[in-house]
């Protein structure tokens, strides 16, 4: 006997999947910001401050 999943991912609605494709993506963003933040404090051997930060 084999288990069966009845989730689809054709039966989601479309808005289903983007929002979870957007919050993957703004996680992906939070790590690249980790990532930089945390390079510059090599770089500069001080804590970033944010509000010095321009974008």
């Amino acid at each position: 006997m084999t288990a069966t999943s009845s989730w689809s991912a054709a039966a989601t609605p479309p808005w289903d999947r983007h929002a979870v494709t957007a919050a993957g993506s703004g996680c992906a963003a939070a790590l690249d910001a980790e990532r930089l933040l945390a390079a510059l404090n090599d770089e500069h051997g001080t804590d970033v401050d944010m509000a010095q930060v321009k974008a």
